[in-house]
């Protein structure tokens, strides 16, 4: 089975939090067949991956004010519907583990295959304006922590403004 196509390695949402205790991330993501698996994110790992998804960016246009309006209209309805479902960062987890590389695939949508030892992966895949948000978030968490600025690459931090 291709990982593309998995839906056990298929993440359906994630939280992501920054630990002190372990200064990394602890990423929890609910999978489409429900397991729950949660994942570190070094800074180390982190640089990494913002490397290329600084490329990426430089390469593309901001969203318009109407694809933001969109989306923050969608994720309103998506909330008031109730369909999120229970916070994931309470559901049990199955699974924990450091995660050591990153393959990002560039496309409509940009995937991030994020791997670990023993063969483990999980898929997460993200429209434009879905990965904007989540590299806003990881990068407030990250100021928060006292990471450094330098990290992020010039053209992240200019689309998340």
């Amino acid at each position: 089975m291709s990982e593309e196509a998995s839906a056990e390695h298929k993440v359906k949402r994630m939280s992501s939090a920054y630990v002190a205790a372990q200064d990394r991330f602890r990423l929890v993501a609910e999978m489409e067949d429900g397991d729950v698996q949660a994942l570190w994110l070094t800074q180390r790992m982190l640089r990494l991956a913002l490397t290329p998804l600084g490329v990426h960016f430089a390469k593309t246009q901001k969203p318009s004010a109407e694809q933001k309006a969109r989306r923050s209209y969608s994720e309103l309805m998506h909330k008031v519907s109730g369909k999120a479902g229970p916070p994931i960062a309470t559901l049990p987890v199955s699974n924990e583990w450091l995660i050591e590389t990153v393959d990002i695939k560039f496309g409509p949508p940009v995937r991030l295959v994020f791997r670990g030892e023993a063969g483990r992966f999980i898929t997460m895949e993200m429209d434009p304006l879905h990965l904007r948000k989540w590299l806003g978030i990881l990068h407030r968490k990250s100021m928060k922590a006292g990471w450094p600025e330098s990290l992020w690459p010039e053209s992240i931090v200019i689309e998340l403004e």
